[in-house]
């Protein structure tokens, strides 16, 4: 009995490992966007200060 609580708990630390990570990824991903996001407002930002001189 002590076994299959002992192969439980692995898969459940397994399991709860794979779900941070995705989370993880998730929020890396969302960061990187809004980076890019803010990126492309500054050179839109430049190129209209360009034009308008």
């Amino acid at each position: 009995m002590t076994g299959v609580v002992k192969s439980v708990g692995k898969y459940a630390l397994l399991a709860g490992t794979a779900l941070a990570l995705s989370m993880s990824a998730a929020s890396a991903a969302s960061m990187a966007k809004a980076g890019m996001d803010k990126r492309v407002a500054d050179l839109e930002r430049e190129v209209t200060l360009l034009m308008t001189t």
